[in-house]
């Protein structure tokens, strides 16, 4: 079975989100993917949808063979890939390859997220441009660290928890 994990960005459908999730289709549909996890959590309060919820409605009119699966509680891409680490667990079927498609900007965090969680998976990052600012570029790199601490220490993913829904009541 060939799954794929969609990171969420976001639950406003904007010209940088379609142009993302533009290029999943077309990978999607150029490889044989069976299932699709759409992972990503309500981010915005603002809003009732779940980042899932938004890539299912641009992604099921194109890829209607697709069996998707829904991940709605993650707030960050640790946990994008760890609550559908979880969800792979209760497939039937054994994960023969394993696509991560993440934007360019968290490429190298969901490389190391996904040897870190993903040990003994064939995987495959697959990174698709979408610009960002350049403040987005550098929070990645104390972001990748505690992400990855947050893969061996419960107390560094309460955290991680805590920050973005501090930093959602910021954006109301």
């Amino acid at each position: 079975m060939h799954v794929g994990i969609v990171c969420g960005y976001g639950v406003v459908l904007d010209e940088r989100l379609q142009t993302y999730l533009q290029a999943v289709i077309e990978y999607v549909s150029d490889w044989q993917v069976d299932t699709l996890i759409l992972s990503g959590g309500q981010t915005r309060r603002d809003s009732e949808k779940t980042e899932a919820q938004v890539v299912h409605e641009v992604l099921h009119t194109r890829l209607p063979h697709i069996t998707y699966i829904f991940e709605t509680q993650a707030m960050t891409t640790f946990h994008n890939l760890y609550y559908s680490k979880i969800l792979l667990g209760h497939l039937h079927e054994p994960v023969e390859t394993l696509y991560i498609f993440c934007d360019s900007v968290r490429f190298f965090k969901v490389v190391c997220l996904s040897k870190l969680l993903f040990p003994s998976t064939h995987v495959h990052v697959i990174k698709f441009t979408r610009r960002e600012p350049l403040l987005m570029y550098l929070l990645q790199i104390p972001s990748t660290l505690l992400q990855c601490l947050a893969v061996h220490f419960s107390s560094v993913e309460q955290l991680l928890l805590k920050s973005r829904q501090w930093w959602m009541t910021l954006r109301k």
